[in-house]
């Protein structure tokens, strides 16, 4: 499963990357605006998307493998 993981991340445009690893990292929004130097709206956008965009190429290798 972490090689899919990997995988789906890879995939991402490094500005939604870089969102996703500092929340994991447990940074709040204006952090991670701080650090991107990118407007808060922005940080919450790429988040969004970057969730998304994870959770459908997860789905989509889940049911390859089914």
């Amino acid at each position: 499963m972490s090689g899919l993981i990997a995988r789906a991340l890879d995939e991402l445009p490094d500005a939604q990357r870089t969102v996703l690893a500092l929340w994991v990292e447990g940074r709040s929004i204006r952090e991670m605006a701080a650090r991107t130097a990118a407007p808060v709206d922005t940080v919450l956008s790429r988040k969004k998307y970057a969730l998304g965009r994870l959770r459908r190429a997860l789905s989509a290798d889940r049911l390859a493998l089914a």
